[in-house]
């Protein structure tokens, strides 16, 4: 079931190393997890995907977190835009 589901995934074109919380990967929770064929198929994806076109450092603000880029800009507090968060 899991390795269906991974395809389907993987054919439209989902990241191969998302993190969650605790940093973790797709295949090292699938790895975790006995999920043999879901393994297989990430280490095929990984060979044979496209890599990507831009790094994290292009894209990536490190010095923002959730909290702090779902908050409105602070132009939009100070004229009291009725922004509720």
């Amino acid at each position: 079931m899991y390795g269906r589901i991974t395809q389907a995934l993987l054919q439209l074109n989902a990241p191969l190393r998302p993190r969650t919380p605790d940093e973790d990967t797709p295949k090292e929770l699938a790895s975790r997890y006995k999920q043999r064929e879901v393994v297989e198929l990430l280490e095929w994806a990984s060979v044979n995907y496209p890599k990507p076109r831009t790094t994290t450092a292009e894209w990536l603000h490190k010095a923002t977190d959730r909290n702090v880029s779902s908050a409105p800009p602070a132009r939009e507090l100070q004229a009291g835009s009725g922004w509720s968060g």
